[in-house]
C-alpha cells in the first residue's frame, strides 16, 4: 500500500473555474499533509479577492505578467528546458506572423532549431516551438531537452534564435511554412490515424454546448416493445441547431491555421450554411453561402441567421457564377438544387486564390 508521503508531490498546479473553486479549496486545505503550501493565482477578475484557506485570510494575487525564471531540480541526468512568451490569439492581425514565426523556428528537419541545435552542435534530439491559441490569448513556447553538462550552451542557442526571429526571414523559410500549412489542413482529412486530438481553440468552442443532453426513447422502447434501453442525444442545443457545428467548427479552424481567409460553400435547407457561418465568425474567415433558391425563399430566418454572423446569403443558381449564369439563362424559375448550389461554391473556390 502507498503511503500519504509518497504521494505527496513536489509541485503541482490545480486549475478550478466558478463555484468549483471554492470546493476544490476547501479539499486542498484540508489535506496539509499532501499539499502543503498553497498559492492562490486568479485572473485579473478574480484578483483582490480574500479566501479563508485553513483559518487565515489569503489575498489572491493577479497572475504574473513580468518575465519570472524557475528551476525545478532533479536528481536525472538529462535536463529539460522550456522558455515561454505571450503571443497573440487567433483573431489578432498578426497571429500569421506569430504561425509564420514558430514554423520557421520548429517547421521540420530544415527549421532553424532543429539545424542550429541539434545539427550542427549536436546539442540534443528533441528541440521544438509550438504556438498554443486561444480566442482571447496565445502563448508560444521553445522546448530542448539535452544533458546537464550541456544544458546552458543548449539554452543560449534556442534563446539566440528566438531573438534572431526579429531580423527577418527568408523567402524560402516562407515558402516552407505555407506548404506545411497547407499540409496539416489536408492531413487532417486524410489521416491514417484513429483518433486526432482536438486542438484546444475547437474545444474552447465546444464548451459553449458540449457535451450535449442525453436522453432516454422510453415511448420508442415501448412502441418496439423491446427489453433494450434506447438512447439518443439531443444536439439542438449547439447555436446554430443541429449537430453541423461539431465539424464546421474544427473546419474553420483548420482552415485558419493554414492561412484561408475565405470559404465558400452550399447549403440546402440552411442548417449547414447556419453552422459554418457561426464557425466562420470565430475565427475571422468570411463565408459565401450558396442556398438552394427554394428554400432561400421559404427560410428567410435562416438566411437572417447566416448574415447575422457576418456571411454573405446567394440564392442558388445566381448571377455570381458563370455555371449560375447558364442555369438561369436556360430555366429563369429554377427553383435549384444541391448538386447547382455545390457546382456554384467549386466555381468560386476554383476562381480565386483566397478562397476554399
Amino acid at each position: 500500500m502507498t503511503s500519504t508521503a509518497s504521494r505527496k508531490p513536489t509541485l503541482a498546479v490545480v486549475g478550478a473555474t466558478g463555484a468549483v473553486g471554492t470546493v476544490m479549496l476547501g479539499i486542498l486545505s484540508s489535506r496539509e499533509d499532501v499539499w502543503g503550501e498553497i498559492r492562490l493565482i486568479a485572473s485579473a477578475r478574480s484578483a483582490g479577492r480574500r479566501l479563508t484557506v485553513r483559518g487565515e485570510e489569503v489575498e489572491v494575487r493577479p497572475a504574473p505578467h513580468t518575465p519570472e525564471s524557475a528551476h525545478l531540480h532533479k536528481d536525472t541526468q538529462q535536463t529539460q528546458i522550456a522558455v515561454a512568451f505571450p503571443s497573440v490569439p487567433i483573431g489578432d492581425p498578426d497571429y500569421y506572423a506569430a504561425r509564420a514565426g514558430v514554423g520557421v523556428l520548429s517547421g521540420g528537419m530544415s527549421s532553424r532549431l532543429f539545424t542550429e541545435v541539434r545539427e550542427k552542435r549536436g546539442l540534443c534530439y528533441s528541440v521544438h516551438a509550438f504556438h498554443e491559441t486561444f480566442k482571447d490569448r496565445g502563448t508560444m513556447l521553445a522546448y530542448a531537452g539535452t544533458r546537464s553538462e550541456r544544458a546552458q550552451e543548449t539554452l543560449d542557442v534556442t534563446v539566440g534564435e528566438l531573438r534572431r526571429l526579429k531580423d527577418g526571414v527568408t523567402d524560402d523559410e516562407i515558402d516552407r511554412v505555407k506548404a506545411g500549412l497547407k499540409s496539416s489542413l489536408i492531413m487532417q482529412e486524410v489521416s491514417t490515424e484513429r483518433d486526432i486530438e482536438i486542438p484546444e481553440p475547437v474545444r474552447e468552442v465546444y464548451r459553449q454546448w458540449r457535451p450535449a443532453p442525453l436522453f432516454r426513447a422510453r415511448r420508442l422502447e415501448k412502441a418496439l416493445q423491446t427489453p433494450a434501453r434506447i438512447y439518443y442525444k439531443y444536439e439542438g442545443v449547439s447555436p446554430a441547431g443541429s449537430h453541423k457545428p461539431n465539424t464546421a467548427v474544427a473546419q474553420a479552424f483548420y482552415n485558419k491555421e493554414a492561412g484561408i481567409r475565405r470559404i465558400a460553400t452550399e447549403t440546402g435547407a440552411g442548417q449547414w450554411g447556419s453552422s459554418l457561418s457561426f464557425a466562420g465568425a470565430l475565427f475571422g474567415i468570411e463565408v459565401q453561402v450558396f442556398m438552394v433558391r427554394v428554400s432561400y425563399n421559404q427560410k428567410p430566418y435562416r438566411r437572417l441567421f447566416m448574415e447575422t454572423y457576418g456571411a454573405k446569403c446567394v440564392p442558388s443558381p445566381s448571377m455570381e457564377t458563370n455555371y449560375g449564369r447558364a442555369v438561369l439563362a436556360s430555366h429563369p424559375d429554377s427553383p435549384g438544387s444541391l448538386g447547382i448550389a455545390i457546382s456554384e461554391a467549386v466555381e468560386v473556390a476554383a476562381t480565386r486564390d483566397d478562397t476554399k
